[in-house]
């Protein structure tokens, strides 16, 4: 079975289908979460009802909030537990699953929150990579994970259990084996020796997609972006994507809703009109967009977050607004990739003053909010974090969820966005 090179992409928008939702949900499928709202409080009650229009929340009494005032849900649990494969998409996402084989130009997966109308279907083009065996201990797992999304080699790798790779051609992938043309010829190992199958970055593709978004993230470790979704009559989520198809996940399951787009636009996604850094030790250093600056997934007193900025001690970062928006926020604090480690200060700068500044941050403080800062004459905002003590070799800061808001009824004109490299929405054109 050979795997068919793609001559065209296709552009296909992710969505999570809306069913109509019938009376009170069952106690059995209810959260208890927290509420961030876009202006700066929060809310905390028991989630009832979810969809892209917003939430229903029960603490003393019923409480629907619309989702242009939301920012994020967030239960009570942030951990998430792979306790199966995971299927990394192009787009930043992640799917877990009990099983993955190649048919054609699609990889077909059985997702490990179960499914009832069956078997993915997800088109090669949108697909990172497959983890077979995810390591149980963080640091071996976040080191395969980062393998996979900053590969740029142009072909396909194999990862063997005992450590050996194998570079080429996938040409067949199903439950039994595994078969590579390799420079010195075909090459076919068993499944069961396969820790994880790479695709070439070159063959990657990541569909637009419409405002607003969402990205839903659920216990398992499956991450979905979606512009639509909605609850199923027996308190599921249906999520449906050009990515994975139709997949409905129990609503006791999720761990956070981080809301896109709408009055808010990511700052990790403008292209800022300077970037300085000035280390204690070593050579400068680049920002990360999504990520922490080590290469992790943003991640903070163990909740993970989609979105955001990492930087070093000693950054500071500017970005050109032309007065556009009314407020910025954001959540900061030290990467736990730190282990404890480092130790910071956060400030936010409009058009030279100083319009918020923190205490002294280290890797073992809480997460800090930053109330919404009033930007709405700003004509250049810069962020800055400044090493406290000590060297800047563990002062990984962290600007999660770092977005700047519209007044209502603004214009909804775009800055300039970043230029994301081909098969890596992450990384930037330099």
């Amino acid at each position: 079975m050979n795997r068919i090179v793609l001559s065209a992409r296709r552009t296909v928008a992710v969505s999570i289908v809306v069913m109509a939702f019938h009376g009170p949900a069952d106690d059995a499928f209810a959260n208890d979460v927290v509420v961030t709202l876009l202006n700066g409080s929060r809310v905390s009650g028991r989630l009832e009802r979810l969809s892209n229009a917003g939430a229903q929340l029960v603490s003393d009494s019923p409480r629907i909030i619309a989702a242009g005032s939301l920012l994020r849900i967030d239960t009570d649990d942030p951990d998430v537990h792979i306790a199966a494969g995971l299927v990394l998409l192009a787009n930043g996402d992640r799917l877990a699953v009990k099983q993955a084989v190649v048919s054609g130009e699609n990889l077909i997966v059985d997702p490990a929150a179960g499914n009832r109308s069956g078997p993915a279907r997800l088109p090669l083009e949108y697909v990172q990579g497959v983890i077979f065996s995810v390591p149980e201990l963080a640091n071996r797992r976040e080191r395969l994970l980062k393998l996979i999304r900053n590969r740029t080699a142009r072909d396909d790798l194999i990862l063997l259990a005992n450590g050996d790779r194998l570079s080429g051609r996938l040409l067949e992938l199903n439950s039994d084996r595994v078969e590579l043309k390799h420079a010195t010829g075909r090459v076919l190992t068993e499944r069961k020796h396969v820790c994880a199958v790479l695709f070439d970055p070159e063959l990657q593709d990541v569909p637009d997609l419409p405002d607003p978004r969402a990205v839903v993230v659920f216990a398992d470790g499956s991450r979905l972006t979606s512009h639509e979704f909605g609850e199923s009559q027996d308190g599921r989520l249906r999520v449906s994507s050009a990515a994975t198809g139709a997949i409905e996940i129990r609503l006791d399951a999720l761990v956070s809703v981080r809301w896109l787009g709408g009055r808010t636009i990511d700052l990790s996604e403008v292209a800022p009109v300077s970037v300085r850094h000035t280390p204690v030790l070593g050579p400068p250093q680049a920002i990360a967009w999504n990520r922490s600056v080590d290469g992790s997934v943003l991640r903070m007193r163990g909740r993970e977050f989609a979105r955001g900025l990492g930087m070093h001690g000693g950054h500071q970062v500017t970005w050109r607004l032309d007065g556009r928006y009314a407020a910025f926020r954001a959540t900061v604090g030290i990467d736990d990739s730190t282990a404890g480690g480092g130790s910071v200060r956060f400030r936010v700068v409009c058009d030279g003053r100083t319009a918020f500044e923190s205490r002294v941050v280290t890797g073992v403080s809480p997460a800090l909010e930053i109330p919404p800062v009033d930007i709405t004459e700003c004509q250049q905002l810069t962020l800055t974090v400044d090493s406290a003590t000590g060297a800047d070799m563990l002062d990984r800061a962290d600007w999660c969820d770092a977005v700047l808001v519209r007044g209502i009824g603004a214009s909804v004109e775009q800055p300039p966005k970043r230029r994301p490299l081909k098969g890596n929405p992450d990384d930037e054109e330099r």
